[in-house]
Parts: structure tokens; sequence; C-alpha cells
């Protein structure tokens, strides 16, 4: 697959991502408190997690459905390599190197395939969408849930006047443009469009996290394309801004930052409500 900035820091961060610290954090916590909300079904014969990461959520789907061929879709070659092993003693699983817009699956070849916090790196959503309809088998369901336009608002008010004194607008709106960024009504309208045959629901919510600034700077810095593309002084005095401006938020509870989450569902339309 071709490479993009975002897959690149993700796969040379791999280890990283699925350390204990990060897996700690309000996204790596965030994301695995979705778990339960995940649907595989004893009867599911393929399963598909674009976006698998590390690989843990396909241990868990594989102990709630552990007839199911699992396939983990992951384009950053780091952490390929990780859920790679995680999954390595699971019979019938596997993970490849593909995309939303690109799944690298047969046509109606998919019983349930779901995604965590990934969508929202997807480069063009509508083609992601049609891609999830085009592999599901007509009686597929799909569950994504990834981040809404308004997460971080804390932080985006906080950090981007420094961004853009440091950065210049082109360079820090061509960074923002790297992630997806969805309201509710956008992601039901691509949806909608994409499964004309399918009953889509769309859903949203809020979640305030709290961290120390070192908890949040772990992985904030890693995700936001302002800083990953720079070293020396520059980063430096950028970094120590805004740190600074995050510590400023503090509450007795911690530094927040607010995930916007939206959950896009798509079944059969006579699927049982």
């Amino acid at each position: 697959m071709s490479a993009d900035p975002i897959v690149e820091t993700y796969s040379r961060r791999a280890d990283e991502y699925a350390g204990a610290e990060n897996q700690q954090s309000c996204w790596g916590l965030a994301t695995r408190e979705l778990w339960p909300s995940l649907d595989p079904r004893p009867s599911d014969r393929t399963i598909v997690d674009v976006g698998c990461g590390d690989g843990s959520a396909l241990r868990e789907v594989h102990r709630r459905a552990p007839g199911a061929r699992l396939v983990g879709v992951e384009p950053a070659a780091g952490l390929r390599d990780i859920a790679a092993g995680r999954i390595g003693d699971i019979a019938g699983a596997g993970v490849t190197d593909a995309r939303f817009e690109d799944l690298r699956l047969p046509a109606g070849s998919v019983d349930y395939l779901y995604s965590l916090m990934a969508f929202h790196w997807v480069s063009d959503p509508a083609a992601g969408a049609a891609e999830i309809g085009r592999v599901l088998a007509p009686d597929g369901r799909a569950d994504l849930f990834f981040i809404g336009r308004f997460s971080g608002r804390e932080f985006i008010k906080a950090t981007t006047p420094i961004f853009l004194r440091h950065f210049g607008p082109a360079r820090v709106f061509g960074a923002a443009r790297l992630r997806c960024q969805l309201t509710r009504e956008e992601a039901a309208k691509i949806f909608t469009d994409a499964l004309p045959a399918r009953r889509v629901t769309v859903r949203e919510w809020f979640d305030t996290r709290y961290d120390t600034v070192a908890g949040h700077m772990a992985w904030w810095v890693r995700i936001e394309g302002q800083l990953l593309e720079f070293g020396g002084p520059a980063r430096d005095d950028c970094e120590a801004e805004v740190r600074a401006a995050i510590g400023a938020l503090e509450t007795p509870a911690g530094v927040p930052y607010t995930l916007h989450l939206l959950h896009v569902r798509a079944e059969p339309r006579d699927a049982a409500r």
C-alpha cells in the first residue's frame, strides 16, 4: 500500500502504541471500553477488524466467536507485525496490508466488520463506506466507532495559536486535514448514501477524560502532524509552549480532554431491533 504520514508514524512508533503506557491513556482506555459494544456472533464465519492496530481486540472477538475466521486489516507494517504475533496461535486468523478504501477482500464475504478508533484516518470517507458495503454479506453487519469533529476542543483552543505562530496557517491546517473530522449528520449521510440497501444508524456522545500533562502528551504528540515533521529547536520550543498551554487547563480532576465519539451501525433492513 502507498505510504502516508499517519501510516508511517504508526508503523515507526508501533511499540509505543502497543505499550502499557499508551494502553492506559485516554485513547487506550476509551478503545477498550468499546469492546462490550462489539457484536460478534458464534454463527459468523468471517469477521474483519479494520485498523486492527496491535490485534488486542481480535483476541477478544475470538473469545466470543471462536469458530470465525478472523481478518485484521492494518496498513502500518509495524503494527501488523505485532498483531500477527498476538493472534498467531488462533487457527484461521491473519493480518493483511489494506485499508478502508481498498479492503482487498472478496465481495459479499464478510459476516461482521468492525473498527475501533480508525475511520477518522480515512482519506476518502465515501469510498471507505462504499468498500464496507461491497465486502459485507447480504446479512452482514458493521459497527464503526471513531472520533468526530468536536474532539479535543479544549486542546485545540489552547494550542492552535501556538502552532500558527510557529508553523503558519498552511502547515497547521494541512496537518488538521490528515484526520477526517465528521459531524454525526455528515457520517449519517455518507453511510446512508453508500449503503442504501441497509439500515444505518449513527449515534454520538461526548466523553471527557482526565490525565496529567505528561500522560496526555505521550499520545497526543504522536498523532499531531504539526509536531511530527519537525525536530531540533523548532520542535522543542513549540512543544514547551504546548505543554504549558495544556497544563493551564488543569482542574482538580486533572487535565481534561473531551472525546467526541461516533458509532455507525449498518445492518440488514429486516434485522431485529
